[in-house]
């Protein structure tokens, strides 16, 4: 079992706090970084608050404006310190399958309405690298969300 970081943005952490979200894929050009009983701390974006020091984490803060908060900005999630992880994942499952092969089901648990909306997401990324057309292969990675 090994320790490792991933990156999810602030409004996917929400579907994981709330148990909607438990499988994410990935698009790497090699091999998956990632295995079955690793653990994960979740990077997301973040801020130290002026007045206190205190840490932000705009998941649960999005809809307040900066101003209220006593920050200047959210800090990009790339940039958050191990120790200020919150969300730990243990990776139950890794695995390829074609982006075309998602279904309803499997688009809920990665946090979509459907699987309409799973595919126009990942039109809209894969852009410039290939194409939901071509159906590339998808590292799938199931996770349990391990609240303290």
């Amino acid at each position: 079992m090994a320790v490792k970081p991933i990156i999810f943005h602030w409004q996917k952490v929400q579907d994981i706090v709330k148990y909607k979200k438990t499988r994410t894929r990935r698009y790497f050009f090699n091999s998956c970084p990632y295995a079955k009983n690793d653990s994960l701390y979740v990077l997301e974006d973040f801020a130290i608050r002026r007045k206190d020091a205190s840490v932000l984490y705009r998941a649960n803060e999005s809809s307040h404006p900066l101003e209220y908060l006593g920050i200047d900005r959210w800090e990009n999630a790339q940039h958050m310190p191990k120790a200020l992880a919150r969300i730990h994942l243990l990776v139950t499952d890794v695995r390829k399958e074609r982006v075309l092969g998602v279904t309803e089901r499997a688009a809920q648990m990665e946090g979509y309405n459907d699987r309409a909306a799973f595919l126009k997401y990942w039109e809209i990324k894969l852009k410039g690298t290939t194409s939901v057309r071509n159906n590339p292969y998808l590292h799938v990675i199931d996770f349990e969300y391990l609240p303290f």
